[in-house]
């Protein structure tokens, strides 16, 4: 890449095969280097950012999203950040697991990520080669110090780290927002690095003492089909912490627990041990994955009452869940409404898993020419609170053991 000035009359046509081939040979100090030329094209420096990543169901990521000066060398870094941030949300979302709203999180954490480092290149740019700037060629802070602020984090309270230069430098924290930070786990020989604990899944990690939050993750995870992995830290297990410093890096007590999503920032974390764990684990469930669950069994009546508003800190953005209609005709005010429901929430119910699985699929309900939903399993989507198009989709509709029933008959 060589400049190309057309403000001071320089044109593209200025540069021939011959002074392009020279300017190849200058650069490599190789004067009779053979060079073969491919094209020559003008390419031009800009900074832009989209107002919104997210329009319905078109997401721009990468370089649809921002364009980021080349000078720090970022833009790529973000643009795999996108991808990274928007794929399992759109797993959790297309499987069932988790409510649209929760899409809309990828605008709030990314957007701003994209902005700060296009400042960070404009600035780059601005003090030029002859005064090169440290953030121009150090960038750790920005890349691994990445801290979302959105619905689908839940804060604790803290404050990040304080640091001296936030593109440049970079202090490990497991503060919820942030990535979640690198420690070698397991016998000596035989340790992995934290962060390979986290892929496609969950994972809620829980301190020495903190059995109790694994067996609460799976009483509440399990029956809403949020895939998490439950590992406990510390000695006598396959996650040993040789060097004793999971729970100080982490943040939490032997009785705490962290929960880190499947892109590896830390959705939640509770300093130490809590009354009732699963009632506490449904409410962050709930919240981060922007769904409604069923509350936990077990408990007195006063615990199970707590767990219905969990004392857990507001958000002025929160994407609660919306209130879907109620498919039941009895809790209708005419059975019109009910019919009408039915019709457009089954219309949309097979639209998309055609799309999904493909038109000759055999997808339908309510009279659309297809199989209805089957008793049992309006009963579990009903039971799980999830919505019949939510749990549509994470279980397919080739289940055909019951006998067809219209929504609403029940």
């Amino acid at each position: 890449m060589v400049p190309f000035r057309p403000e001071h009359g320089e044109d593209i046509e200025d540069f021939t095969d011959e002074r392009c081939v020279q300017l190849v040979r200058l650069a490599c100090g190789l004067p009779d280097l053979e060079v073969e030329l491919l094209s020559v094209l003008p390419w031009q420096m800009a900074a832009a950012t989209a107002q919104r990543f997210r329009d319905g169901p078109v997401f721009l990521a990468g370089d649809a999203a921002h364009l980021i000066p080349p000078a720090g060398g970022q833009a790529m870094n973000v643009g795999i950040q996108d991808v990274h941030n928007l794929a399992w949300k759109l797993a959790a979302v297309l499987n069932g697991w988790a409510g649209d709203a929760l899409l809309d999180t990828y605008e709030s954490e990314r957007r701003p990520v994209a902005l700060a480092v296009t400042r960070d290149a404009a600035a780059n740019v601005a003090a030029g080669s002859g005064a090169p700037r440290p953030e121009q060629f150090s960038n750790r802070g920005r890349v691994l110090g990445v801290s979302y602020d959105s619905a689908a984090v839940i804060p604790d309270g803290t404050d990040l780290p304080a640091v001296a230069n936030p593109v440049t430098d970079y202090h490990p924290t497991a503060r919820p927002g942030s990535r979640a930070p690198h420690l070698w786990l397991g016998p000596v020989g035989q340790q992995i690095s934290a962060l390979d604990l986290y892929d496609t899944r969950f994972a809620l990690l829980a301190g020495p003492s903190g059995q109790a939050w694994c067996a609460a993750a799976h009483q509440t995870a399990q029956p809403a089909g949020i895939p998490v992995d439950c590992h406990v830290v510390g000695p006598g297990g396959p996650l040993a912490d040789p060097a004793g410093q999971w729970t100080a890096l982490y943040g939490v007590q032997p009785d705490g627990a962290v929960l880190v999503r499947p892109d590896g920032h830390v959705a939640w974390r509770r300093n130490r041990a809590a009354p009732d764990p699963a009632s506490e684990l449904a409410a962050v469930f709930r919240r981060v994955l922007s769904l409604r669950l069923p509350q936990p069994s077990g408990g007195d009546k006063q615990t199970r009452a707590e767990a219905r508003s969990p004392p857990l800190p507001h958000r002025a953005d929160d994407h609660a869940a919306p209130e879907r209609p109620d498919l039941h005709a009895s809790r209708m005010s005419t059975k019109a409404a009910a019919d009408r429901t039915e019709r457009r929430e089954c219309a949309r119910l097979s639209a998309i898993l055609s799309a999904l699985d493909g038109p000759d699929a055999g997808h339908g309900c309510c009279g659309l020419g297809g199989r209805r939903m089957a008793a049992a399993e309006y009963q579990r989507a009903e039971d799980l609170g999830l919505g019949l198009l939510s749990w549509s989709l994470r279980y397919p509709a080739a289940r055909r053991d019951e006998g067809p029933v219209a929504i609403g008959d029940r």
